[in-house]
């Protein structure tokens, strides 16, 4: 189970600000206490640096050292409609089986990636009713469950005209809360258990992600893309409830 800090995720992006507008690459190393560090490598890329990167080999024989090597990272400066992981981004993925986190400073966001299947569901640009979390969840699960969630009426004012419509429907889509309020920790949660979160300042959840395994949620933040990204414990703290299939119990 992948725990991320936000120190990490901190670390992460002062190198890439640091390095702007030029891209920043790293590792990320697991030690023998199951504790996850960032370790700065070289960009040794002889194209564009502020598009592309490489990291130096001499930096990874230094982290292997350190611990066990089980992701990468480097930051983006490009625009959101250009792609996030590339097709050597994915291979890597598949091929030497780590995760990949991408910061881009452009838009201030942070996308992971263990699994090359799921890049279909993150760089979608946020829309109320079309693309949003849930239009996310809703596609989601008719992907990956073949189950089918009705759709509900969104537009900018939901959360003021109708702020309980997560909570009013939960039993009718078929799920059973399994958690209240965020006591609970990633260990505790199943691949496809949607978390309810805070996300104005209202009384009911008014945001959605879906946890798809091993420490890793799927979501689309407000005005925001659409992104895969660690479950930190600040983003526990924002989760209200957690709601699970029933045909998942």
């Amino acid at each position: 189970m992948v725990k991320i800090d936000k120190n990490n995720l901190a670390a992460i992006k002062a190198h890439s600000l640091e390095l702007f507008p030029f891209e920043c690459c790293g590792l990320i190393i697991k030690d023998d206490n199951y504790n996850f560090k960032v370790f700065r490598a070289k960009n040794v890329s002889t194209r564009d640096k502020k598009h592309s990167f490489e990291i130096d080999p001499m930096s990874i024989l230094e982290a292997e050292n350190l611990g066990n090597i089980v992701g990468c990272y480097h930051s983006h400066n490009c625009p959101e409609s250009e792609t996030i992981f590339s097709e050597t981004d994915l291979r890597n993925i598949s091929l030497h089986k780590i995760f990949s986190v991408v910061y881009n400073v452009a838009n201030d966001q942070f996308y992971v990636l263990n699994d090359a299947d799921k890049a279909k569901y993150i760089g979608t640009k946020f829309e109320f009713g079309l693309n949003d979390c849930y239009s996310l969840v809703r596609k989601y699960f008719k992907e990956e469950l073949n189950l089918e969630l009705r759709n509900y009426f969104r537009d900018s004012r939901w959360y003021k005209t109708n702020p309980a419509i997560w909570m009013e429907n939960v039993s009718t889509e078929n799920f059973s809360i399994v958690f209240s309020d965020n006591i609970f920790d990633v260990s505790n949660l199943k691949p496809h258990d949607v978390l309810l979160m805070k996300g104005r300042n209202i009384k009911y959840p008014s945001h959605a992600a879906i946890h798809i395994g091993s420490g890793f949620i799927l979501h689309h933040p407000y005005g925001k893309l659409s992104t895969i990204e660690f479950l930190t414990r600040e983003l526990i703290n924002d989760t209200m409830f957690v709601a699970r299939h029933n045909s998942l119990l």
